[in-house]
């Protein structure tokens, strides 16, 4: 077992804190049904949170419960410096209350 000590020499590149994984598992259904995925693979795959081959898969995914799936799953993985950038992204395509909901958690 690993014993991690938070440094400040880390910035924000670090894994989310257990308050921000607790956000994505709460509001997973939620989230689900509200992200709207068209714009927002773009501006993720631009501010490099996902890669080439996962923006590939994404826009090859049938509907965007699907897509919306994966995206959850790799935000669950991300550093707290690409959480930020998620919630920058989601705000510059028209979806800030989602953006609220990552920062601040719940209130669907």
């Amino acid at each position: 077992m690993y014993n991690t000590v938070y440094r400040e020499e880390f910035g924000d590149d670090w894994p989310l804190f257990e308050n921000e994984t607790e956000i994505l598992t709460v509001n997973h259904g939620q989230l689900v049904d509200l992200i709207d995925p068209k714009e927002l693979i773009d501006y993720l795959l631009a501010k490099k949170i996902i890669n080439l081959r996962q923006h590939r898969i994404l826009k090859s995914k049938g509907n965007d419960i699907q897509q919306n799936e994966m995206l959850i799953e790799i935000w669950e993985k991300t550093s707290r410096k690409n959480f930020l950038k998620i919630v920058e992204c989601l705000d510059k395509c028209g979806q800030s209350h989602i953006g609220d909901i990552l920062k601040n958690g719940g209130g669907l």
